[in-house]
């Protein structure tokens, strides 16, 4: 199986965003081109000492001043801090958008938070790719399109619902647990970075358009000579004479 989704990769230790991103770019370097790519399952694992400059709105600004754990004087936040048990997860939140950004960054995806949890030893934050069938499926059950019968007729009789969809699935799934026994900030990457739809994907392989044949005027055919019948001819022949003659009727006796 692990052949088919491509070979797992072991936990990679990181000490910053940064590291994760060079990280994921050496992996890119062997699996992904603009024409294919392999399906890429990685898990990083960022240390408790990792900084991230995290930029806040005003409401996080205010919910983190009101927590007793966390000092928002500080200049970066340690990944420390987001461990800590908070029912609340500002922190958590606004670092696992950066980690998302940051991925995007290097798979040039784009990725939205599908679903935050809670267990006993962390926060996870589960991102899909917003190019998977997942997500279209996902956006299509939630809004319902509805096409007139004939509005796409003249579009090669393709209806541009389905022309939207992801021609293959990429699959594409992050998830990001703030894990207070390892102390760590693990972020696991589900994905094969290539994305179609059916629409590019029929343009893409469009046979070549034939070129305008110039068909000269056909020739007539001969009209074939009436034939004469040899009777025919021998009685012409009887009749006439040298010299254009004419004959002269015969006297009758008396």
């Amino acid at each position: 199986m692990e052949a088919m989704l491509g070979a797992s990769q072991s936990n990679a230790t990181c000490g910053s965003i940064v590291d994760l991103q060079t990280q994921l770019r050496d992996i890119f370097q062997s699996r992904v081109a603009d024409t294919h790519a392999e399906h890429t399952s990685v898990t990083f694992e960022i240390r408790a000492t990792a900084v991230f400059e995290v930029p806040m709105t005003g409401i996080e600004n205010e919910a983190l001043e009101n927590g007793s754990d966390i000092d928002p004087s500080l200049g970066g936040t340690r990944s420390s801090a987001a461990l800590a048990p908070v029912n609340d997860p500002v922190l958590q939140t606004a670092i696992a958008r950066q980690i998302i950004s940051s991925v995007g960054e290097v798979d040039s995806s784009n990725w939205t938070l599908r679903q935050i949890l809670r267990t006993e030893q962390s926060w996870n934050f589960a991102y899909m790719c917003k190019d998977s069938w997942e997500a279209w499926n996902h956006k299509l059950s939630r809004t319902p399109a509805k096409t007139l019968s004939g509005e796409w007729s003249e579009m090669a009789g393709q209806d541009p619902i389905h022309t939207a969809r992801p021609a293959f699935d990429c699959r594409g799934s992050v998830r990001i647990a703030f894990v207070k026994s390892t102390k760590t900030i693990n972020v696991k990457y589900e994905h094969t970075p290539i994305h179609k739809t059916v629409g590019q994907l029929m343009e893409l392989l469009a046979p070549p358009p034939i070129s305008s044949v110039v068909k000269s005027p056909a020739k007539k055919a001969k009209e074939p000579k009436p034939k004469i019948s040899t009777s025919s001819k021998k009685r012409t022949n009887k009749n006439s004479l040298p010299n254009g003659e004419r004959s002269q009727p015969k006297r009758r006796r008396k």
